[in-house]
């Protein structure tokens, strides 16, 4: 079950990105890998409300 706190982002990296993110992901999902970098690059990011 997902949260409802969660939304899908979907994206294409070039092949020495994913390359990269393969190496170091070891056995966490890719999914949940780059769920985490993102969450911890956006930490601190300050945003508006956002309207459906």
């Amino acid at each position: 079950m997902v949260s409802d706190n969660l939304r899908p982002v979907m994206a294409y990296v070039d092949v020495e990105t994913y390359n990269k993110i393969e190496a170091a992901r070891k056995r966490i999902s890719r999914s949940a890998f780059v769920a985490n970098i993102l969450t911890d690059v956006f930490a601190d990011f300050d945003t508006p409300e956002i309207r459906a």
